[in-house]
């Protein structure tokens, strides 16, 4: 895959949104994620060849192929940073669907979020 290149703001948006979300996780929560992240260390996760197979999978005649293919990468920087090893858990999907419409209402952020899509999409091929 390539890189994000000309879309810096966007990435410095997701991670002041994962930082804003590891300080509001409650004590609790991260004493018993320190068991998960222990796990992650031992079995990582090769989040850019998830990132590839989901970008793969989008039909090409998908209308919202763009999008699709952002929130693969938003869902792999926010598992990354935040520290989540079970991207598929619903809790976790509901809290990209809220940080993606947030970024999608501001109209700088949407237009680089729909040139990453494109990138992404044209790195895999597509």
């Amino acid at each position: 895959m390539t890189t994000i290149g000309p879309t810096h703001p966007l990435l410095a948006e997701l991670r002041a949104r994962a930082l804003a979300l590891r300080r509001r996780e409650p004590a609790r929560a991260r004493s018993g994620a320190t068991g998960e992240r222990r796990a992650a260390q031992e079995a990582p996760q090769d989040w850019s060849a998830a990132l590839a197979r989901a970008v793969v999978a989008i039909d090409p005649d998908d209308p919202q192929r763009r999008r699709k293919a952002f929130r693969a990468f938003l869902q792999s920087v926010l598992a990354r940073e935040v520290g989540i090893q079970v991207p598929e858990d619903p809790a976790f999907q509901s809290l990209v669907d809220q940080v993606q419409q947030a970024m999608e209402l501001n109209p700088r952020l949407r237009e680089a979020m729909a040139r990453a899509g494109e990138m992404l999409l044209e790195s895999a091929g597509g």
